[in-house]
């Protein structure tokens, strides 16, 4: 299996949302890092349970921890996928991943479609779909913007966007969604 992506996630006190964002991640020819901000729940157990690595460092801002983790990452991959532990890919998502996507593609990144759920529901409005961000880009064309609120990923060359009908990555908003929510999507 050649391993072109590394899956970069943030993590703190994530042990009831992780466990949905690496069963997305299962199966996929990727790598996973995760920069955990020392959590005092079971958040690294679960991380040692699936063999994944993590380095534990202090938290800052946003944009300071995810740059940190994508200079700061162990494997020597060409893509980066940013993930918060709180998301998880979609099976359309993965199917991309596995059927379509070429990393020889002459694009820096992908702009991928969002879902936002709040108490079970996805919000449709209020700029939240379709709601497209940078999160699967080359690693040496990309970054988080050096900002403390409000923050983006940006590159550095020409982004492709992902057919609507292609939701990117589901983000649990105020509540833990049931499995069942998410397959088949």
């Amino acid at each position: 299996m050649n391993f072109h992506i590394t899956a970069i996630i943030l993590t703190f006190n994530e042990q009831d949302r992780l466990p949905a964002c690496l069963e997305s991640l299962k199966g996929l020819p990727l790598h996973i890092f995760v920069v955990d901000s020392f959590s005092t729940d079971g958040t690294l157990d679960i991380l040692r349970s699936h063999n994944i690595t993590f380095v534990q460092r202090t938290f800052l801002h946003y944009s300071d921890q995810r740059n940190w983790a994508q200079a700061n990452c162990p494997f020597s991959t060409e893509w980066v996928l940013h993930l918060d532990a709180g998301e998880w890919l979609t099976e359309p998502f993965r199917r991309w991943l596995l059927e379509v996507f070429d990393p020889r593609q002459p694009v820096a990144g992908y702009l991928c479609n969002r879902q936002t759920w709040f108490w079970g529901r996805q919000i449709r409005h209020g700029g939240h779909h379709p709601n497209y961000h940078l999160r699967l880009f080359r690693k040496d064309a990309g970054k988080c913007e050096n900002k403390v609120y409000d923050q983006h990923f940006i590159a550095d060359g020409a982004l492709e966007t992902l057919p609507q009908p292609l939701p990117m990555l589901l983000q649990a908003t105020f509540s833990i969604l049931p499995k069942a929510m998410h397959v088949g999507l």
